[in-house]
């Protein structure tokens, strides 16, 4: 528990700590040695740290030869810091998995297309209804970060629209493109969005478009 003993006191104090003779120290819990039938002779504790809150404690106890020492103190003392980042880059990778997940399950999930491409004209984003309009292959046929003339070769006026509209790098709210589309001749409306990048530097093109063949013709 916290405070209670001298694993307890590190957790509570968040500082580490040197017993040379845990028998004498009041923070000691002499119960734990009556139980066990273990006998304490030295300890070294310090703080396992996550964002300034204690997270747990590192403990050695009874050093093999001779009694603990400052460096050793200091060196629990780097591991236990240590082993704070791991846990905290630990939970952050976690939370990066399950934000991955929900964003995957939302671009699944929508109608339209979408597309994100990077300034390098490679594809970072495309969902299944992008796959579908563009017939483009399989993303296990394409690998990581595909080139968008690979992912848009069925449909090359559809490509053609992408990197002038990157090169541009001007937002369009909407838009209509007229053309062959996995060799079928189909009416999509679009709109382009610039990505984020870094600043001073272009950051790609999101694309969102969606087949509405049927509705043009009801506008003609």
């Amino acid at each position: 528990s916290i405070g209670r003993g001298v694993v307890g006191w590190v957790a509570q104090y968040t500082q580490p700590v040197k017993v040379d003779n845990p028998q004498s120290d009041q923070r000691f819990m002499l119960l734990a040695d009556a139980v066990t039938g273990f006998k304490t002779r030295s300890i070294i504790a310090s703080p396992i740290m996550v964002k300034g809150k204690t997270v747990g404690v590192l403990e050695f106890i009874n050093k093999k030869n001779g009694a603990f020492t400052i460096p050793d103190l200091e060196l629990i003392s780097m591991v236990g810091r240590e082993l704070g980042i791991a846990f905290e880059n630990v939970r952050l990778i976690g939370q990066l998995s399950e934000n991955n997940a929900y964003l995957k399950s939302i671009v699944g999930g929508l109608g339209a297309g979408l597309l994100v491409m990077d300034p390098d004209q490679n594809v970072v984003i495309f969902n299944a209804r992008a796959r579908e309009l563009l017939g483009a292959p399989e993303e296990a046929a394409l690998g990581e970060r595909p080139a968008a003339a690979r992912v848009a070769e069925k449909s090359p006026e559809f490509l053609k629209l992408m990197l002038s509209t990157a090169r541009a790098g001007k937002l369009v709210p909407r838009g209509q493109l007229k053309a062959l589309f996995n060799q079928k001749e189909m009416v999509l409306g679009y709109s382009a969005t610039p990505a984020a990048g870094i600043p001073g530097k272009p950051g790609g093109m999101t694309f969102l478009f969606q087949d509405i063949t049927v509705y043009a013709k009801k506008q003609a």
